[in-house]
C-alpha cells in the first residue's frame, strides 16, 4: 500500500509538470500569436497613415499653387481698380466713359478667373479636410485598441490574490517592480483616455470646418453666377449707351444730365414720402404684435441693429473712387453681387416708406424706415412683396434682386445683377459696412 501511495504521488507530480509545460507552451504560443497579429495590424496602420500623409502633403502643395494663382489675379484686379480711379479723374466725356466700361469689363473677367480659382482651391481644401478626418478616425481606432489592451491587462492583474502576486515573485525587488508596472498601466490608461477625448474633439472640429468650407463654396458659386451675368450686362450696357448717343458727345452729356436729375428726384421723394411711415413706426414701437417668423409676441425695436439684406461679394464700396459712374454721381451705397432674382431681406424691423416699382425697366427701389431715425434703401429690385406703409420685421423677404441692363427695375445706370444698398441716418447717407453685422 505504501508503494502504491508513493507511485500515486509520483504520477500526480509528473502530471502536474506536464500540465505546467502545456500551459507555458500554450501561453507562449498565444502571446506570440497575439504579438504577431498586433504587429501585422500596426504595420497596416502605419502603411495607411503614411499613404494618407503623402496625399495630404500633395493636396497642401496643390492648395499652395492655387493660392499663388489667386494672389496673381488679385494683383491684376488691383491694377484695374487703380486704372478706373485714374479714369474717374478725367473730364466726363463719352470716350472716358467708354474707357471706364472697357476697364470695368477686364476687371470683371479677372474677378471671374479669380472666383474659379477660389472654387478649385476650396474643393482641394475640402478634400484635405476629408482625408484629415479619415486620418483622425484611424488614430481614434488605434487609441481604442490601446485602451482595450490596457483595461484587459489591469483586469487580469486585478483578478490575482495578494498571495498569488507574492508567490509569483522571487524577491521583494520583483514585487516592487510589479507594483510600479501596475501604476504605469493606470497612468497610461489615464493618458490614453485623455488622448481619445482630444482626438474626438479634433474630429468634431474638422467636421465643422468641412461644413464651413462647403457653405463658403456655395456662396462663391453664387458670386460666380453674378459675375458672369455682370460680364454680359456690361457688354449690353455699352451697346445700349452707343445706340442712344451714336458717338455724339452732346447726346451723351444730355443723358448724363437726365440721370443726375433722376437721382436728385429720388432723394427728394424719399424725404417727403417717408414721414407717414415714420409716424406709423412710432406707434408700433409701443404696441405688441406677432412675429412673422415664429408666430410669437413681438415689439418693434427702439434701436437700429441691421443684418445683411443678402449674402454676396461687395463689388462697389461706399463712395468707391473706382465706381464706373462716379463721374456722373457719387455712390452713396454699397453694391452686393447677387444673381438676378435673389430674395432680399429687410435688414431690420420697420415700416415700408416707399415702393417705387412699375414693372418696366425703370429704376425700382424700396425704402424702410427704422428706429433711431435710420432708413434703408434697396435698389434695382426686379419684384416686390411689400407695399407702402406696411410694417415689416427683420429677415422678412421684401423683394427679389435685379440689375441686369434692360430688365425689370434696373434703371439706366447698372451694368449687372446686384443689390444697391444704402443706409441713411436722418438725411445723410452713411457707410452700411459700419452697421451691418
Amino acid at each position: 500500500m505504501r508503494q502504491l501511495h508513493f507511485y500515486n504521488h509520483k504520477y500526480y507530480l509528473i502530471l502536474a509538470i506536464l500540465l505546467a509545460f502545456i500551459a507555458v507552451f500554450t501561453n507562449t504560443y498565444l502571446v506570440v500569436a497575439e504579438e504577431e497579429s498586433t504587429n501585422t495590424s500596426n504595420t497596416d496602420n502605419t502603411n495607411n497613415n503614411t499613404a494618407l500623409q503623402q496625399q495630404l502633403q500633395q493636396l497642401q502643395n496643390d492648395i499652395k499653387d492655387k493660392q499663388g494663382s489667386y494672389n496673381g489675379l488679385q494683383d491684376k484686379i488691383t491694377v484695374y481698380n487703380d486704372n478706373l480711379k485714374s479714369i474717374q479723374q478725367k473730364e466726363l466725356t463719352l470716350n472716358s466713359q467708354l474707357e471706364a466700361l472697357d476697364t470695368q469689363t477686364e476687371l470683371t473677367r479677372a474677378e471671374i478667373s479669380q472666383t474659379n480659382v477660389a472654387i478649385e482651391k476650396n474643393t482641394l481644401e475640402q478634400e484635405r479636410t476629408r482625408l484629415s478626418i479619415k486620418q483622425t478616425d484611424n488614430q481614434i481606432s488605434e487609441k481604442q485598441k490601446q485602451i482595450q489592451q490596457l483595461v484587459r491587462q489591469l483586469y487580469e492583474y486585478d483578478q490575482k490574490t495578494f498571495l498569488e502576486i507574492s508567490l509569483a515573485h522571487n524577491t521583494l525587488s520583483d514585487f516592487s517592480n510589479q507594483i510600479e508596472y501596475t501604476r504605469s498601466l493606470n497612468s497610461n490608461l489615464k493618458s490614453s483616455l485623455q488622448d481619445f477625448q482630444d482626438l474626438k474633439q479634433t474630429l468634431e472640429d474638422k467636421h465643422t470646418e468641412l461644413k464651413t468650407q462647403q457653405a463658403e463654396q456655395e456662396q462663391t458659386k453664387l458670386d460666380l453666377v453674378a459675375s458672369e451675368q455682370t460680364l454680359q450686362g456690361e457688354a449690353d450696357y455699352k451697346t445700349k449707351l452707343l445706340d442712344e448717343v451714336q458717338t455724339d458727345e452732346a447726346k451723351f452729356q444730355e443723358l448724363v444730365k437726365a440721370i443726375q436729375a433722376e437721382q436728385q428726384g429720388i432723394n427728394s421723394q424719399i424725404t417727403d414720402l417717408e414721414k407717414s411711415a415714420r409716424a406709423t413706426l412710432d406707434k408700433l414701437s409701443s404696441t405688441a404684435t406677432t412675429d412673422v417668423n415664429t408666430n410669437t409676441p413681438f415689439v418693434y425695436p427702439t434701436s437700429f441693429s441691421p443684418d445683411w439684406p443678402v449674402r454676396g461679394r461687395i463689388t462697389t464700396t461706399f463712395r468707391d473712387p473706382s465706381y464706373v459712374f462716379r463721374s456722373v454721381f457719387e455712390h452713396n451705397a454699397i453694391d452686393i453681387a447677387a444673381p438676378q432674382g435673389t430674395p432680399l431681406k429687410a435688414v431690420d424691423s420697420g415700416v415700408v416708406g416707399i415702393v417705387k416699382f412699375d414693372g418696366t425697366s425703370n429704376y425700382a427701389y424700396i425704402t424702410i424706415v427704422h428706429a433711431d431715425d435710420f432708413r434703408s434703401l434697396y435698389g434695382h429690385v426686379s419684384k416686390v412683396f411689400v407695399e407702402q406703409g406696411q410694417p415689416v420685421q427683420k429677415g422678412q423677404t421684401i423683394a427679389l434682386s435685379g440689375g441686369m441692363p434692360g430688365l425689370t427695375g434696373t434703371g439706366a445706370y447698372s451694368t449687372g445683377p446686384h443689390l444697391h444698398f444704402s443706409i441713411y441716418k436722418g438725411l445723410a447717407p452713411v457707410d452700411p459696412l459700419l452697421y451691418l453685422k
